[in-house]
């Protein structure tokens, strides 16, 4: 048997399998959306407890929302949001 990825099209009918699979990067992220694949990181890292990013952006304490983070990330990099996802 030989693997050939992108010759047929994946039938994912478990939603979370799908969001799993596009994190790791098995599915294109423009077909699931980036801001989707990172809000489903970012409840997955709350999920387990994982605070980790918490320190690491500077926030005072956990966030479920995705937008306060990603403006947070960029203004320590001092990147201006152009786009909305």
């Amino acid at each position: 048997m030989i693997d050939t990825p992108g010759i047929f099209l994946p039938s994912i009918t478990n939603p979370e399998v799908g969001m799993k699979l596009a994190l790791c990067g098995s599915v294109k992220d423009s077909v699931v959306g980036e801001g989707e694949i990172a809000d489903y990181l970012l409840f997955v890292l709350n999920s387990k407890r994982n605070f980790s990013y918490v320190e690491q952006v500077g926030l005072k304490e956990p966030t479920d929302n995705i937008d306060e983070l990603i403006e947070r990330i960029w203004s320590r990099c001092d990147f201006v949001r152009e786009t909305v996802y």
